[in-house]
């Protein structure tokens, strides 16, 4: 895998909570290259390729499937390991523009996941149960080969 190519890039991003970004000018990279060798400039290219790369999988997991489908990948992408919701979970609004559903919807939702027990907590800190998330996510219930209600 090669560096980032060179010329301008057009942004495009837009953050729904506050957010930090870095931009490093291609002249500056250049530099690095030639002080530090190719190699770290290649790894740093590689670095922020993988980050772009894991947030275009997120937006390419939320473009297809139910409702229920989406929301529980979009849940999965926010567990930690000890299924604990890493970040502040987002508002419905924002939570039903990037599900592609409206506001009440993604509540409903919530509420939904919340009485069968694949979500719990507060809306500061939610605890996801991500064995059932991945089921639900595929559309399946894990112990069956054919689709079922995700969740059941």
């Amino acid at each position: 895998m090669g560096a980032a190519p060179r010329g301008p890039r057009r942004p495009q991003a837009a953050g729904v909570e506050p957010v930090e970004f870095c931009r490093v000018p291609g002249a500056l990279l250049r530099q690095l290259r030639s002080v530090a060798g190719p190699g770290f400039a290649d790894e740093l290219a590689r670095h922020w390729q993988a980050h772009l790369d894991d947030a275009e999988s997120i937006v390419v997991s939320l473009g297809s499937g139910t409702a229920e489908q989406r929301l529980a990948r979009l849940l999965l992408k926010l567990t930690s390991a000890d299924g604990g919701i890493r970040c502040v979970p987002l508002p419905r609004a924002e939570l039903g523009a990037l599900l592609g559903v409206s506001t009440e919807t993604a509540s409903r939702l919530m509420a939904r996941f919340r009485r069968s027990g694949l979500i719990d907590g507060t809306r500061s800190r939610l605890r996801c149960d991500a064995d059932r998330l991945r089921r639900a996510a595929r559309g399946i219930d894990g112990s069956q080969s054919r689709p079922a209600h995700p969740l059941i």
